[in-house]
């Protein structure tokens, strides 16, 4: 995934970002496209197209909405830089040359569609494409954030890769928006471990066994999976 190409402003960094993250870009269908639920996410990506003056048209499809632009010479122009291909994603190497405010500009906007706050100083990103998590885990490294390799798992025929990394790091090199962003509750974690994520939680539930013996993980099943359960049903 080599790319000779570079990023000479911070406007394009962040389009390809939101590009990497949540949208994508096909030359078989001429378009290149973004999706989000959230308005804020959407306006901000509809702002940095204006500025660029590239032509898009939103529509919607439940709460989601979906921000297009069609035409060859669009596509072209952010496909030289790589990384953004519809199903191909990754942090092309024209990213990881760039100057620090470049590469910033493209982890702020790729943070804000992957990532998630899972506590008071805690970002998690998570994927199940290998080669978009090691190129990711590069350009952190880079701006040398500190990443903490959480889990890799099995889910059916595909790997789930997460990492977390410090929001007091993030802060450091201007990205603020998690900062925004609800701080979970400890039930809420439980679950989302138990509801959501069944494999993660099996994991957590051995692992509190090694480190802690059987009697406190089978107390915090009784604890909170009762209420938990009447709740969601």
């Amino acid at each position: 995934y080599i790319n000779v190409h570079t990023i000479e402003d911070k406007i394009t960094a962040r389009i390809l970002g939101h590009l990497i993250g949540d949208g994508g870009v096909s030359l078989k269908s001429n378009k290149m496209y973004y999706t989000n639920s959230k308005d804020e996410l959407i306006k901000e990506y509809c702002s940095l197209l204006k500025k660029k003056n590239i032509p898009f048209s939103i529509s919607s499809q439940g709460s989601t909405k979906i921000v297009q632009t069609y035409g060859r010479k669009y596509v072209l122009e952010f496909l030289k830089y790589g990384g953004c291909e519809a199903k191909k994603k990754y942090i092309p190497q024209s990213v990881l040359n760039s100057p620090e405010e470049i590469r910033i500009a493209v982890l702020d906007s790729i943070l804000k569609d992957e990532g998630r706050r899972v506590s008071k100083n805690r970002v998690q990103i998570s994927t199940t494409k290998k080669i978009f998590m090691e190129t990711l885990i590069q350009l952190l490294t880079s701006l040398r954030i500190n990443v903490k390799r959480e889990y890799q798992y099995n889910r059916g025929d595909y790997t789930q890769y997460i990492i977390t990394i410090s929001r007091e790091d993030l802060t450091k090199h201007g990205i603020t928006y998690w900062n925004r962003m609800p701080i979970p509750t400890r039930r809420n974690e439980f679950s989302i471990s138990i509801w959501s994520n069944p494999v993660m939680f099996g994991r957590r539930w051995r692992w509190g066994c090694r480190r802690r013996g059987p009697g406190r993980p089978f107390a915090e099943l009784f604890l909170f999976s009762i209420p938990l359960s009447l709740i969601h049903i």
